[in-house]
C-alpha cells in the first residue's frame, strides 16, 4: 500500500470517527427534544460526508492517472531502451564492416587471391544489403 493511499484512508477514518462521535453526542444531548441545531447538526454531517465520498472520488481518479503515467514513463523507457540496443548492435555492425574493409588490400596477381578477396567482398554487399532494411527502420524509429 502506499503512503498516500495510507493517509487517505486514515483521513477517511478519521472522519467517520468524527461524525460519529458527533452522531452521538447530538442523540445524547437532545434525545428527547429536536431543535433547529439538531437540523444543522445533521447538514453538517452529510455534507462532511459528501465531502469524504468527493476526497475518495478524486483520491481514487489521481490515484487512477497516476498509474496510467507511470505505466507510460515505463513504456517509454524500455522503448529507450531498446532503441539504444539497436543503435549499439548497428554502430558495432558498422565498425566491424569497416575493420573488414580497410584490410582488404588490391590483389594483383594470383586468380585464386583475386577470387578469395572478390567472396569476401561479395559477402559485405550481401550483409549490407541485409543491414539496409534494419537500418532505415531504425531510422524511422528515430523521428
Amino acid at each position: 500500500m502506499s503512503r498516500g493511499h495510507s493517509l487517505y484512508d486514515t483521513a477517511i477514518e478519521t472522519g467517520n470517527k468524527l461524525i460519529r462521535a458527533e452522531l452521538n453526542s447530538t442523540s445524547s444531548e437532545h434525545s428527547l427534544t429536536a431543535s433547529k441545531s439538531d437540523s444543522a447538526d445533521s447538514e453538517s454531517i452529510v455534507k462532511a460526508r459528501r465531502q469524504l465520498n468527493s476526497l475518495k472520488r478524486d483520491y481514487e481518479d489521481l490515484s487512477r492517472s497516476l498509474s496510467q503515467s507511470l505505466m507510460n514513463v515505463e513504456n517509454t523507457a524500455k522503448k529507450w531502451s531498446q532503441y539504444c540496443d539497436r543503435k549499439n548492435r548497428l554502430n558495432s555492425w558498422i565498425d566491424e564492416t569497416e575493420r573488414h574493409l580497410s584490410k582488404i588490400q588490391i590483389i594483383s596477381g594470383d586468380i585464386t587471391q583475386r577470387r578469395s578477396q572478390f567472396e569476401r567482398l561479395k559477402t559485405i554487399q550481401t550483409e549490407s544489403k541485409r543491414m539496409e532494411k534494419e537500418f532505415h527502420e531504425f531510422y524511422q524509429e528515430s523521428e
